[in-house]
């Protein structure tokens, strides 16, 4: 029934796209657990922070420790997978979305970061770019932040987000079209790091 309302009255789509709730995209929504601190500053496992979710970039220059049970039912639940998507729901960078990258084990989610878990895993990088893009899914994010002292995004919040879903084909156009836009611009960036100057 939320989906319904939270597809309901949306802008006209194209012949072959439908309009789809978060909630209805994922399997899995969940954030990390509070009482780690006597797990904290050791062993191999990381602790992803906000600070490590950038907007469509995972960041880990800052690298906390931590070291839960593994087969405990918290480690388990806020272990993130590839693909899976991070969405900072506590703090000044709250909105902030990114995929998780690799394979890696033993990175878990911390209270401040959402992991968010689709149903398939091929649209991640599509809904990844959605939620991040400027009037598109990072507008309906910002209507949902509450809180002015310290930002807060709840779940019930991310279930209700829709997503414009294009058929396989368009969504691979797409993507494929954005990445050859992103690469031009690291071109550029390269360019004006090296001095700039006509060839």
């Amino acid at each position: 029934q939320s989906a319904v309302r939270a597809t309901s009255n949306l802008p006209e789509l194209p012949e072959g796209w439908v309009w789809a709730s978060v909630d209805q995209l994922s399997v899995h929504l969940t954030s990390g657990s509070r009482d780690w601190k006597k797990y904290y500053g050791r062993g191999d496992g990381v602790f992803i922070m906000a600070q490590n979710v950038r907007p469509m970039r995972f960041d880990l220059s800052e690298k906390f420790l931590v070291d839960p049970p593994p087969d405990s039912a918290d480690a388990l639940r806020s272990e993130v997978k590839r693909d899976d998507i991070l969405i900072t729901i506590v703090g000044a960078n709250t909105g902030d979305v990114c995929r998780f990258p690799t394979d890696d084990h033993r990175h878990y989610v911390c209270q401040s970061v959402a992991l968010l878990r689709l149903a398939d895993a091929s649209l991640s990088a599509f809904v990844e770019m959605y939620l991040s893009g400027k009037g598109a899914g990072r507008d309906q994010l910002d209507k949902f932040i509450y809180g002015a002292g310290r930002p807060h995004l709840s779940f019930e919040q991310l279930r209700t987000v829709s997503v414009p879903m294009p058929s396989r084909e368009e969504r691979q156009e797409i993507m494929l079209r954005i990445e050859e836009i992103f690469a031009r611009v690291k071109n550029i960036e390269t360019w004006c790091q090296l001095g700039g100057g006509f060839v």
